[in-house]
């Protein structure tokens, strides 16, 4: 009964998930299995037949036989299937080819040795189906690595779908009834109703006379839009006034939501993936250890020279004298193909991208795409958004000005809104603790106007914009500093006002990033070009970029806009990095050559960008540089490591001079000394911003805190 309550909830998995698990199980029987018989492997090199006996030794040599069939084989099976669409579909043979061509050779001999030893009962040939076995298993281990990217990179593009209403609300002018429709139904100039806190299922424009939608996800504009009659509707933008009726204008495939996942998906099939080091090297290296292998066969079969010098040699393992000149020959080119198997390769770069993603994940810092550590050097140029980004994207209360008596009226009034001011304040009296007034009656929100409320004794209370207010001449005597058109750009007013006379302004600000300013002189510092690219007003994106140091700025531009600039600055010989926050940034998260997204929330734009900054900390962009700069150092190192031991040892053992037992111990060795500098990467105590800067950064936040208490 549990197997199959197991077996069923592993079906209901996502196939992504499946595979990965599967992975992880393959690699974790192949590691179980393979170990143990390399630990005996080192016992038996030397004196086999003493340790178990004659019987014992050749009942061992069969268990590891069928064990090899199923490592090899049947763990090993997605190797070969890779190898397959190398040679025959990609033309272009790498890793998968390389670990098939050692094994299945070193398999095929192990068992030729080992029937011919049955035969004669006597352990005249040495076999290494422990080192088959191993192979698979080291490579794996690299496979389950990059299994695991790609499994997070797919759960997270799920998250796309859910950005698409799949249901709407058709509205029939003529009967007022309202019938529940799926968009794909949708006729262009058909009516549709969005009720407060719903999301646009299409595009259109404004039927009804008043709306406020939040458009934050997808212009990056911070504060809810206020449209009139035939004002444009967006898809995706949230309805945070009253209900309003739209006419539909563009059916579903040209939705502004679906263009954004069209461009993400055309973006990212037409830009060429990068590979990692080891397999472009690979396509070189294949071929040339084949003819290494074949080169050392013909060496000890047919030059006289050689064939003496791996018999005196051999005989530290056994009786390898009277063996033929081909059974000889064969054991060389294996030694030569089984010291050449690319494991250090299949080690190296996943290690160091692990570790790196270690580091980095004490910042906060998720690494999407191994092939980043490739990509980011080249970097000359980053564009960054603003709301979000450069700023924290909230708007908070700072300021109370004139009577802050009645704070718990304003929160009972707030509390039924889903305006995001609202939502704030909300948030700033639980924090605060202010207790809610039960006071007023007769609540509601009025489109275009605000909050409006009434006591038992008639009294109006109003909480509405600083523009209606002076449009409506509110009387603003009580208010020793009267209100006019904040000179802070990035400040909202609400009047609260009772019987038209204002009693108190609350002051909403969204802030620029208490770390932003050290970023972007760092950057500039490490001669690094900084870019600005919003779709908030030019006047908001002006200051900002004036303030922050910023050369270059773009403001009111579309999702689609963003892309173009980034292409038009990359089109100037510039490498881009981009980083941003929203939905609006997905196309130009696509188009950059590398992409940064901050904060956890948004698993849209995380699914798109090659790292994630989980904690909304803008100087870890300056610590991405220098820690993927760092591990491509130890990719390198590794690497180098791995072709130099290589070059070293292939030769000797085309000569035959080092045996296959010998190639085991120096392929495992080459991984130690792979896994070692990974280790040394690991222990390294990474200082990513200098103690100066810290020290500045830190000032800087704690005066601001101490400004805002």
């Amino acid at each position: 009964m549990l197997k199959n309550n197991l077996i069923k909830k592993f079906q209901l998995l996502p196939i992504n998930k499946r595979r990965y698990l599967i992975s992880l199980m393959k690699t974790s029987i192949a590691l179980l299995i393979s170990i143990p018989l390399m630990v005996f492997e080192m016992l038996f090199m030397f004196k086999s037949n003493l340790i178990l006996g004659l019987d014992g030794y050749f009942i061992y040599g069969w268990i590891v036989f069928a064990l090899s069939i199923f490592i090899v084989f049947g763990l090993g099976f997605s190797f070969f299937k890779g190898a397959f669409f190398e040679v025959f579909k990609w033309k272009k043979p790498g890793m998968s080819l390389l670990v098939v061509i050692s094994t299945c050779v070193a398999f095929i001999y192990s068992t030729y040795s080992l029937i011919s030893n049955t035969i004669i009962y006597e352990p005249k040939l040495h076999g290494f189906f422990e080192t088959a076995c191993m192979i698979i298993a080291t490579m794996s281990v690299g496979q389950l690595v990059s299994d695991r990217i790609k499994l997070k990179a797919n759960q997270d593009l799920q998250s796309l779908n859910d950005l698409q209403v799949k249901k709407y609300n058709s509205y029939d002018l003529n009967t007022k009834q309202v019938s529940e429709k799926v968009v794909f139904q949708a006729e262009i100039n058909e009516y549709a109703l969005v009720k407060k806190g719903e999301i646009v299922p299409l595009d259109g424009v404004l039927y009804s006379q008043i709306a406020e939608v939040d458009e934050s996800s997808l212009t990056g504009e911070a504060r809810p839009i206020l449209k009139t009659i035939n004002n444009d509707i967006i898809a995706g933008s949230i309805n945070v006034g009253d209900n309003f009726i739209f006419k539909i204008t563009k059916l579903y495939n040209d939705s502004t939501i679906k263009k954004i996942i069209n461009g993400v998906n055309q973006i990212a099939s037409s830009k060429p993936k990068i590979q990692v080091v080891a397999d472009k090297i690979s396509l070189w290296f294949t071929p040339f250890i084949l003819l290494m292998a074949i080169l050392a066969f013909l060496l000890q079969a047919f030059v006289p020279s050689i064939q003496e010098l791996p018999i005196a040699f051999l005989n530290l393992h056994g009786s390898n004298n009277d063996s033929n000149l081909y059974e000889k020959a064969a054991y060389v080119a294996v030694s030569v193909l089984v010291i050449s198997c690319p494991c250090a390769f299949g080690i190296a770069v996943p290690l160091a991208v692990l570790i790196g993603a270690g580091h980095g994940a004490k910042s906060g810092i998720t690494f999407n795409n191994s092939n980043i550590f490739e990509k980011i050097k080249k970097v000359n140029a980053i564009a960054f958004d603003k709301t979000g980004t450069l700023t924290y994207g909230k708007l908070q209360l700072k300021q109370v000005i004139g009577n802050d008596q009645f704070l718990d009226l304003i929160y009972q009034m707030e509390s039924i809104s889903l305006h995001p001011l609202a939502k704030s304040f909300v948030t700033y009296a639980i924090i605060n603790n202010i207790s809610m007034s039960t006071k007023l009656i007769d609540i509601k929100e009025v489109a275009g106007v605000g909050i409006i409320a009434k006591d038992i004794d008639g009294n109006v209370y109003e909480l509405t914009s600083e523009h209606y207010a002076n449009e409506n001449q509110f009387d603003f005597s009580l208010i020793n500093q009267k209100s006019s058109t904040s000179t802070n750009l990035l400040a909202s007013n609400i009047i609260f006002s009772i019987n038209k006379k204002v009693q108190s302004i609350l002051v909403f600000e969204d802030e620029i990033r208490a770390d932003a300013y050290e970023t972007i002189k760092v950057l500039h510092e490490n001669n690094i070009e900084t870019y600005m690219i919003t779709g908030d007003n030019t006047k908001v994106a002006q200051k900002i970029a004036n303030e922050l140091g910023i050369k270059h700025f773009y403001a009111q531009l579309k999702p689609e806009e963003k892309a173009k600039i980034i292409k038009k600055i990359q089109n100037d010989q510039k490498i881009v990095m981009y980083v941003g926050d929203g939905i609006n940034d997905l196309l130009a998260l696509k188009q950059a050559n590398v992409s940064i997204s901050i904060g956890e929330t948004n698993k849209a734009t995380n699914a798109v960008a090659d790292i994630s900054l989980i904690k909304p900390d803008i100087l870890n962009i300056y610590k991405v540089i220098k820690l993927t700069k760092t591990t491509k150092m130890f990719i390198v190192s590794s690497l180098l490591w791995a072709f130099g031991y290589n070059l070293i040892f292939i030769p000797l053992a085309l000569i035959g001079i080092i045996p296959p037992f010998i190639s085991v111990l120096i392929m495992t060795t080459s991984d130690i000394a792979v896994v070692l500098n990974s280790l040394i990467f690991r222990l390294l105590k990474m200082r990513l911003v200098n103690k100066k800067q810290i020290h500045k950064l830190n000032l800087k936040i704690i005066n601001e805190a101490m400004l805002h208490k």
